[in-house]
């Protein structure tokens, strides 16, 4: 029946590509990827739920609700990294004190084309040097913000080239295959297909996307002195997970072609949010976009780097130092998008067709859009509450509007219904670029004022 219907519709409709499931293979999948630990605040609200940190009414169940920050630190390769980076050092017979100045921390957001922009901001600010463009310790990724990790991580001007190259499609279906009509959704069970996307990543990582004739873009990843992690979220459970990028990249030196897979299915299942985009399945689980439940890392990566510095004042006053002496690594965000609602023009404008007859799908698309909205702005915000204080430094797309597009036809406007269109990346590569030639292309976020606390007490 779906058969006869795709063919009502027209034998050349490209959306007929989007049915059923893309499944890739990655051997030793669960060794690279990672539950993401929840933040303390995170843990208080589970507090409750049975399982976590008490006994129920009955007294059946006695699990805690957490790790302990040492257990945490041991067992989690994120928790491991931070601790390092607040210290400095993995050394830990060297006092954190006389370490140097720990390296930032980078969060890259999602956003699909609008990946376009952080792309643009971060080639310009590697290619100025300064604020912004230094060695990252750790960067994380979501949905596009994955896709962008693996090239930002290399910190190289090759690397920053083949990262603009991501970023400019020639047409849409060079990253999409699209049916153009939304009702066509119900019959294929997603608005495009990600067949190209797949061909684009594994090109990206090896030459012309064939393992055996190298790959130039994993072996730089395994060489990177940084930590890289990308998130996604497993359907069945609905946890967000995330991947260590550079471990798997490593395995290359024992099997390229499976590394090749891997890090192309993380990357995917990064962006693949449902019904937008087709189903996306590594060992035949189904994964989808990070952004279903974070815009970044947010809260978690914050509160593990909270708990890194205070462990790292705690060594140093034991060592005879001052906790004063232990700098507090910058969070810098890129919110690959605006920060405020658009409306069906691509403009920030309420939807006057909201109070119209509307269709489940076009109902569904509205609230998404308000959901996912508030979603990326609460996602940053939460840094904030679990890293009360400390440098966060934010650059996002807003002001896009005001912007020329690039053949200075108009002003830049994100089309209707277009997932991928060239010119608007190009309009957004050229704004990125235009804000990192600013004297401060980043917003500090306020800091939460808290009572004074000793690095010894407990939180």
């Amino acid at each position: 029946m779906r058969a006869m219907l795709c063919a009502a519709l027209g034998l050349a409709l490209s959306g007929c590509a989007t049915r059923g499931s893309i499944d890739i293979t990655c051997d030793d999948f669960a060794t690279y990827s990672h539950r993401l630990p929840q933040s303390r605040l995170e843990r208080d609200i589970h507090r409750d739920v049975p399982g976590h940190g008490h006994k129920t009414m009955e007294g059946s169940q006695t699990l805690v609700a957490g790790s302990p920050d040492t257990e945490l630190a041991e067992a989690d390769p994120m928790a491991r990294a931070m601790v390092a980076l607040a210290r400095g050092s993995t050394d830990k017979n060297q006092p954190p004190f006389l370490n140097p100045p720990p390296k930032p921390v980078l969060l890259l957001s999602g956003g699909g084309q609008w990946g376009a922009f952080g792309a643009g901001l971060l080639q310009r600010l590697h290619e100025k040097g300064g604020a912004g463009a230094t060695d990252y310790g750790i960067i994380t990724g979501v949905s596009t913000g994955g896709v962008q990790s693996l090239f930002v991580a290399i910190n190289d001007s090759g690397a920053f080239d083949a990262l603009i190259k991501a970023y400019s499609p020639k047409k849409e279906s060079d990253v999409v295959n699209r049916p153009g009509m939304k009702e066509v959704a119900a019959i294929t069970g997603a608005l495009a297909g990600l067949k190209p996307l797949r061909r684009r990543i594994e090109a990206a990582l090896c030459t012309d996307g064939n393992p055996a004739l190298g790959c130039p873009l994993i072996e730089a990843l395994a060489r990177a002195d940084r930590q890289v992690y990308i998130g996604f979220i497993q359907a069945r459970t609905g946890e967000f997970l995330y991947a260590d990028a550079v471990a798997i990249a490593r395995s290359a030196a024992t099997d390229r072609a499976n590394a090749q897979q891997c890090l192309t299915a993380v990357a995917m299942a990064s962006a693949a949010m449902p019904v937008f985009y087709q189903q996306l399945k590594i060992n035949h689980e189904t994964y989808f976009d990070g952004g279903v439940r974070r815009s970044v890392f947010e809260a978690s990566v914050a509160d593990l780097l909270e708990r890194g510095v205070r462990q790292a004042q705690a060594e140093t006053i034991a060592m005879g130092g001052h906790a004063s002496s232990v700098s507090t690594p910058i969070l810098y965000v890129i919110r690959n998008g605006p920060t405020q609602l658009l409306g069906p023009d691509g403009v920030p404008a309420p939807d006057p067709d909201a109070d119209k007859k509307l269709s489940a799908l076009t109902a569904a698309l509205r609230a998404e859009s308000i959901v996912v909205n508030e979603l990326e702005v609460g996602s940053i915000a939460s840094l904030r509450l679990a890293h009360p204080t400390g440098p966060i430094l934010l650059a996002t797309a807003d002001g896009y509007t005001a912007w020329p597009a690039p053949d200075g036809a108009g002003q830049c406007r994100k089309p209707k219904d277009v997932m991928f269109d060239p010119k608007f990346m190009g309009c957004l590569r050229d704004l990125g670029r235009y804000k990192g030639d600013w004297p401060q292309p980043w917003i500090r976020l306020s800091e939460i004022a808290t009572p004074t606390k000793t690095a010894t007490e407990g939180r």
